[in-house]
């Protein structure tokens, strides 16, 4: 029997506990750049950990609203870092065109970042451990959160009028009569958070990168002449 499988259908009775603790352990045995969290067996926890968390998750009329406001944050904090991204794309490009004295070549990105900020012991909010599941979903989270904005600007994805409340799977009952904007379901739906994960999101980090460079070249050293 596969291994993957056996393990799987070992873990289709596990509680939420102790399916956290399987990933966790997967987990820690894994490079972390090597993207451990993609391995088809922790995925598979994940979908049976978001399952029995559902399977018990109270929805209320004030929760709703919640994850309306997040969806609502996520879009606004896209356009503003879309906003920034393309004045700051706009400059080094008008400054490469007239022939700067200092520009030579630059990089720019732009990235988002979600977050789930929990209370140390002191009562101070930050990043959780990187061994707990917290921590580790929040590694997940940044991942998936990254791809947004280079995603998003696609005309098929990025439109302010395109709802997407009717793609969210077995929930878009919940959201008929709501926006949806793309982010909101792109994390849903590829991250296998639990509602009540999804719920704890209380920080969105955006930043838009940028380097430009002064390249002096002097000396060609194939014909060993000065420029």
């Amino acid at each position: 029997m596969d291994i993957l499988l056996q393990h799987a259908q070992q873990s289709d009775f596990d509680s939420v506990d102790k399916l956290e603790k399987k990933i966790l352990k997967l987990y820690s045995k894994n490079d972390r750049h090597n993207w451990a969290w993609h391995s088809h067996e922790v995925k598979m926890m994940l979908i049976k950990r978001q399952n029995r968390l559902d399977n018990s998750f109270v929805w209320t009329e004030d929760v709703r609203k919640h994850i309306l406001l997040l969806n609502e944050k996520i879009f606004d904090c896209e356009k503003l870092l879309h906003e920034e991204y393309t004045a700051k794309k706009k400059e080094l490009e008008e400054r490469e065109v007239a022939n700067d004295p200092f520009l030579t070549d630059y990089n720019l990105d732009m990235r988002i970042n979600l977050c789930i900020y929990t209370l140390d012991e002191d009562g101070e909010f930050g990043e959780p451990e990187e061994d707990t599941i917290y921590g580790f979903l929040n590694d997940r989270l940044r991942v998936i959160a990254e791809m947004i904005p280079s995603m998003n600007y696609r005309d098929e994805y990025w439109k302010e009028d395109l709802n997407w409340n009717l793609a969210m799977g077995k929930h878009r009952n919940l959201f008929e009569n709501d926006f949806i904007h793309y982010a909101f379901y792109h994390i849903h739906n590829n991250i296998s958070l639990a509602w009540e994960d999804i719920l704890k999101i209380n920080c969105i980090w955006s930043e838009v990168n940028v380097d430009y460079q002064r390249i002096t070249d002097f000396f060609d050293i194939t014909t060993k002449q000065e420029l």
